[in-house]
């Protein structure tokens, strides 16, 4: 279990023995960066697929751009992202729609990707303040949201 975890369920204070000696970890800031588009996202014009691959290539930048912070380890997941946001879009201008488990799975991913963004920007806003006198990270959490 990561330290960070660990202090946000408690389990630290809980078993301290377990977490002598370990250190925060940054394992998601240590990992190479997203990288370009998948292969078949790249068939260039006149092609077979070129549209398809340019409106998923444009998905992509969509993608990178609302979330810098993805790494290596997420390119499936925006792999996966990009490919039903454009059915969803395809279907929305032939005037049908998205399966509901389609619907489903890209609203999950997304809202995962969002919150693993705000994720980011607060393990940033402690690292700035320099919250290392032991308080309560929850409470961190708390101020940083502003309640």
């Amino acid at each position: 279990m990561p330290v960070e975890i660990a202090r946000l369920t408690g389990a630290d204070r809980k078993n301290p023995q377990r977490f002598v000696g370990r250190e925060e970890s940054d394992d998601r800031n240590n990992l190479p960066p997203i990288g370009d588009p998948p292969e078949y996202f790249m068939i260039q014009k006149p092609e077979p697929g070129y549209a398809r691959a340019a409106a998923l290539r444009a998905v992509w930048d969509e993608c990178i751009s609302m979330w810098p912070h993805v790494r290596i380890t997420d390119r499936y997941v925006i792999e996966t992202i990009c490919r039903l946001k454009c059915e969803e879009r395809r279907a929305a201008m032939s005037g049908g729609k998205l399966s509901s488990g389609d619907c489903s799975t890209l609203a999950k991913l997304q809202m995962k990707m969002s919150e693993l963004a705000r994720l980011e920007q607060l393990k940033a806003a402690l690292k700035e303040k320099g919250d290392k006198n032991g308080s309560d990270p929850r409470l961190a959490f708390l101020r940083a949201k502003g309640s």
